[in-house]
């Protein structure tokens, strides 16, 4: 594995000597976006990954105007000026908006699998309480909390399948184990309160009891491995989807603010954090404890063996393996040099630098590549290689697409193709967008997901067999400023 990363930093290395196309200039007709959205998606019932990280990346572009407004008053003048507001005032401002950002996208992950397998999902804290009914309660939760909080650790929040709706009739039996098995979380609320009773400490200590960590993994129960990997591992691949959606804005785009990728490297790197902390815990502990050992006990009823050191060195090596992470250091060293704050999407003489992605699949442990070629500035074809490289057998998955941006009303058709020749699965999206004048835009199309696809996994809404299509739509009209 080591060998794999100091190739990773080969390619780093190879990307910095390009640099003279990868870190040019701000072009004189870029101009910065600061959308808001109103989605399709923020209807519940609507509501997928896709629309949920849309929403996420208009907030990041949001906070390239805090930083510019922030910047324009206090005008740092020298090199020492810019990075100290760059990476001390600055993170003053945004930091608890970005880390409610990247709560949310966790949760949320975990969520939709849950919603996907037929049951309603509840967002709960520490204590298993319910902490929000529904996404948009818990971001502003999430929100508040971060700020009252500033940047100490607040309450954990997880999403849990309750009975309050009724049970899909066609069941997936490769997810589900018994849809109508009970899903109460009563014993294990009555349990942390017997033990915060028992123990003067706060409930973030309290889940750190065995008996608690025991029924916590109870609540899993009514799910098979494959269907416990597809739900708990659900958070950090949205993060890591995420991160892949700010690398393909970037792209299409032409570039965007510096500032919009504060949690590029948070969603990249997740996974190799809480899997340090399962290195360094006992086995036993890391089990009943964190969210990367319940997922490795999962994988171990598969007959796949990972421990969290394995985990942490293949999200290093994602993280190290993407031309965007190099491109970070020259991005940053422009701005501490000269104040331009204008990125771009790696690539030399059109063709895309690649960016690496790791992925938890209910197959094994995945990376994707995802890179592609661009004719001129207006015609795109991106390509994505999903492989498992960790588990029963290898499957290879590809993606390909294009997009075409026209001048007229700022127009654009985008299509991509997902093909798994190995499961069988297909799948896909078509979107159409306008921008008639710098202030309105608008977007439509549809996905569709096979859960035989890697990607249809990830982002299916609704699973019933071992057998489903399924299609979803998403809209999205918003103004710009």
């Amino acid at each position: 594995m080591f060998k794999k990363i100091i190739n990773c930093v080969a390619i780093g290395l190879s990307v910095s000597a390009l640099h003279a196309d990868v870190g040019e200039k701000q072009p004189t007709q870029y101009k910065f976006s600061r959308p808001v959205p109103l989605s399709l998606g923020f209807i519940p019932g609507l509501m997928i990954n896709q629309s949920v990280s849309e929403f996420h990346m208009a907030l990041e572009k949001n906070t390239g105007w805090v930083f510019d407004a922030g910047h324009k008053w206090l005008q740092p003048q020298t090199m020492w000026g810019r990075v100290a507001y760059k990476y001390l005032l600055f993170p003053v401002a945004v930091a608890p908006f970005n880390k409610a950002i990247r709560m949310s996208a966790d949760v949320y992950g975990k969520a939709s699998r849950i919603e996907a397998l037929g049951w309603k999902a509840e967002y709960v804290g520490n204590t298993y309480e319910t902490y929000a009914e529904n996404y948009w309660s818990m971001f502003a939760k999430n929100l508040w909390k971060s700020y009252k909080g500033m940047f100490v650790a607040i309450e954990n929040i997880d999403a849990i399948p309750t009975n309050k709706n009724e049970t899909l009739d066609k069941y997936s039996k490769r997810f589900i184990n018994d849809p109508k098995s009970s899903v109460d979380a009563t014993d294990l609320r009555e349990s942390i309160k017997t033990a915060r009773k028992d123990e003067s400490v706060d409930a973030n200590k309290v889940t750190l009891n065995k008996e608690v960590a025991v029924l916590r993994f109870g609540l899993d129960a009514h799910l098979t491995p494959q269907g416990q990997v597809l739900t708990r591992a659900a958070g950090y691949n949205a993060g890591m989807m995420h991160a892949r959606d700010i690398e393909d804005t970037l792209w299409y785009d032409g570039g965007g603010h510096l500032a919009q990728l504060s949690n590029h490297s948070v969603g990249k790197l997740a996974v190799a954090i809480d899997g340090i902390g399962v290195y360094f815990m006992r086995n036993n502990d890391a089990k009943h404890f964190s969210e990367l050992g319940r997922i490795a006990v999962a994988y171990d009823a598969m007959g796949i063996e990972i421990s969290g050191k394995k985990i942490a060195l293949y999200s290093v090596g994602a993280f190290l393996g993407s031309a965007e992470f190099w491109g970070r250091f020259f991005e940053e060293a422009d701005y501490i040099s000269s104040g331009d704050v204008y990125v771009k999407a790696p690539e030399v003489g059109g063709f895309r630098l690649p960016n690496l992605g790791f992925y938890f699949t209910t197959k094994g442990l995945s990376y994707q590549i995802n890179t592609g070629y661009r004719f001129g500035k207006d015609l795109f074809f991106p390509v994505a290689v999903e492989y498992v490289f960790n588990g029963p057998k290898n499957i290879v998955e590809c993606t390909v697409g294009m997009r075409k941006q026209f001048a007229w009303m700022g127009a654009y058709v985008h299509g991509e193709v997902v093909a798994n020749f190995q499961e069988s699965g297909y799948g896909g999206k078509v979107a159409v967008g306008l921008k008639p004048c710098q202030s309105f835009y608008a977007d439509a199309g549809v996905r569709i997901d096979h859960i035989d696809t890697l990607e249809g996994e990830r982002n299916i809404r609704v699973i019933t067999n071992d057998d489903t299509w399924c299609a979803s739509v998403f809209a999205t009209v918003g103004i710009s400023f």
